[in-house]
């Protein structure tokens, strides 16, 4: 079943980077964006993407203050689609209304994150959506998928702005 719908799902490349992919080898966007095929996904992906979606759509619901989902995002010509908007006057540390990255992962995964913080391209995905939204900061939410631990991290926009304008200009 998860076959059949991811193969009557595909949607045709905009040609445009996208924010998802900010992160990739620079030869890899250029191939998506000119929809170049892709390698089929295998059913075990699909199965890790439909218990992501099923993560995210519950951490969302969890998070207070919690606004617009899958909001659509445009930057200098590269697109994408913010998690969520979340307005942090309940946080601990109040920033506003602030794009929301979130990413589902195993224990394993999890407790290196633990460590070492986001990974770049999960970073450089979410400041993509603060320089759409104009904000100063943006946070990367990841969850376990085994136990549903949460761990967030609010990074500063400007910190990692000059990177993701330096990629979409080699890309175009």
């Amino acid at each position: 079943k998860l076959l059949e719908e991811n193969a009557a799902g595909e949607r045709k490349s905009s040609g445009k980077l996208s924010a998802s992919i900010i992160g990739w080898p620079l030869q890899w966007q250029i191939l998506k964006a000119k929809g170049y095929p892709q390698p089929p996904k295998e059913e075990y992906v699909l199965r890790k993407f439909l218990r992501g979606r099923q993560i995210e759509e519950w951490v969302v619901g969890e998070i207070p203050g919690t606004g617009e989902k899958q909001k659509f995002a445009e930057y200098r010509g590269a697109i994408g689609y913010i998690d969520a908007l979340a307005d942090t006057q309940n946080w601990e540390f109040k920033n506003g209304i602030i794009p929301l990255e979130v990413k589902s992962t195993t224990n394993l995964k999890f407790k290196r994150i633990l460590k070492e913080g986001a990974d770049r391209s999960h970073k450089l995905q979410a400041c993509f959506y603060a320089l759409a939204e104009e904000t100063d900061k943006f946070a990367v939410v990841y969850v376990s998928t085994d136990d549903l631990r949460v761990q967030t991290y609010i990074y500063e926009t400007a910190d990692f702005k000059e990177e993701v304008d330096g990629i979409i200009a080699k890309f175009d």
